[in-house]
């Protein structure tokens, strides 16, 4: 079995996901997949009923609840069926400088709620060409 995680970033809509579903759906049998699409579209994944197919999230929240405008917490990924999350994302480590520690409180918020994460682990070239990706792994 083949895992297969489809992050979509900022792109999507109601009729894309749908469209993709019945397409991706019916080749995809024996592989287990998670999609990612924006916060928005995850319930709509939730009516589809399909064995293999699972929701994810993009990110997840640090905090379990304040005053922090557009997150989303574990808790309420939990809340609404969503088994996995991405964290660490490169472009959430370079845009939004998202460091090792804050991820790794990503994380057990995550196992806290019985979501899978989903940890990216990138490099940039540099690192690839000198081989120091490795040391990007998060230790706790």
């Amino acid at each position: 079995m083949k895992y297969i995680i489809a992050n979509w970033k900022l792109n999507g809509s109601k009729s894309l996901l749908s469209e993709f579903l019945n397409q991706f759906a019916t080749h995809s049998l024996h592989n287990y997949v998670v999609l990612c699409p924006p916060h928005l579209l995850l319930s709509d994944l939730d009516n589809k009923h399909i064995d293999n197919f699972f929701m994810g999230s993009q990110n997840v929240s640090e905090y379990d609840n304040g005053a922090f405008t557009g997150e989303i917490s574990a808790e309420m990924l939990a809340e609404n069926k969503v088994f996995h999350s991405i964290v660490g994302h490169s472009e959430r480590r370079t845009l939004f400088s998202e460091t090792d520690e804050k991820i790794n409180i990503k994380i057990k918020q995550l196992l806290g709620n019985n979501i899978t994460p989903i940890l990216c682990i990138g490099e940039n070239l540099e690192q690839r060409n000198t081989n120091t990706f490795k040391k990007l792994l998060i230790y706790s």
